[in-house]
């Protein structure tokens, strides 16, 4: 038992409850602004790049000592993994987001048959003993 206190739990995603119910309108809209905040995100990933990439060019076009053509370098490296950390944090945030909303769509086609099985007017003993 003791342990088992020193394991840290595991991290549970917070779209965990919302993939085991039925989405309403609501959680449909919600996941829609979801998705365009993943996308304002990246952009702005991007817009953080690309300010960097221009602070590290200027820094080595304009200034000629060796400090300034290190901190352009810098700059220009961050740049890269900036973008590379936005970019994987949007594909993570998208499957999320898409295998929420493609659970719900099965549910739905699945609740849709049940329905229409409920709705005919076929008798299920009668296609049991047949």
């Amino acid at each position: 038992m003791l342990k088992d206190m020193h394991l840290k739990p595991k991290a549970i995603s917070p779209y965990a409850k919302i993939i085991k119910e039925e989405l309403i309108l609501r959680d449909h809209l919600a996941a829609d602004r979801t998705i365009l905040a993943n996308e304002r995100t990246l952009l702005a990933y991007a817009r953080t790049a690309l300010t960097m990439f221009i602070v590290g060019v200027s820094l080595i076009k304009f200034f000629n000592s060796d400090f300034s053509r290190l901190l352009g370098l810098s700059f220009i490296f961050f740049c890269i993994s900036v973008l590379i950390v936005g970019f994987i944090r949007y594909i993570e945030i998208r499957r999320i987001i898409h295998d929420v909303k493609n659970r719900e769509s099965q549910v739905t086609l699945k609740a849709a048959s049940l329905d229409n099985l409920a709705n005919s007017n076929v008798n299920l003993g009668e296609l049991v003993t047949s």
